[in-house]
């Protein structure tokens, strides 16, 4: 699933409070607290396999 929840499950989110009728306004709290939680559960990106020295 990995980057796929992060950005699918926010919008689910934030689209089932706007087809229920809720205010615009909720629908963007929601939004905002299911990514922060989604962000904040998700595992740590891999590091890069090319090293960039200067």
């Amino acid at each position: 699933m990995g980057h796929t929840a992060i950005v699918f499950a926010p919008a689910g989110d934030m689209l089932s409070v706007l087809s229920e009728g809720g205010p615009a306004g909720t629908a963007y709290g929601v939004h905002g607290a299911t990514a922060l939680a989604v962000a904040g559960t998700a595992a740590p990106a891999a590091p890069s396999p090319v090293a960039v020295t200067h």
